[in-house]
């Protein structure tokens, strides 16, 4: 992913109008959803929402050439490489399971 040098958006904190899907992809190809943190109606940082909060944490040793591909592979989809795995897991299970 390129990085941004610093244009309004970033500034500002806050996601554009976009006139068009051209324009909103060019935009995402140099910004992360991680530079925008939510905001509420009253212009304050919304906490997480509790779903989140209900996770379970574990630990995880990865080979650090794995990692360092998750890592890459999350970036590219503007998402943390946490999420990306969780995301992975939910899938694999799904396949693993048998469907009722």
């Amino acid at each position: 992913m390129k990085t941004c040098p610093g244009c309004k958006a970033c500034i500002a904190g806050k996601i554009p109008d976009f006139a068009d899907d051209d324009e909103e992809e060019a935009f995402w190809d140099v910004h992360s959803p991680s530079q925008f943190p939510l905001r509420t109606a009253q212009g304050r940082l919304r906490g997480r929402p509790p779903l989140l909060q209900r996770k379970q944490r574990i630990t995880l040793m990865l080979n650090p050439e794995l990692k360092k591909r998750l890592v890459e592979l999350a970036e590219q989809r503007g998402i943390g490489y946490q999420t990306l795995i969780q995301k992975f897991l939910f899938e694999r299970v799904a396949q693993e399971t048998p469907s009722d």
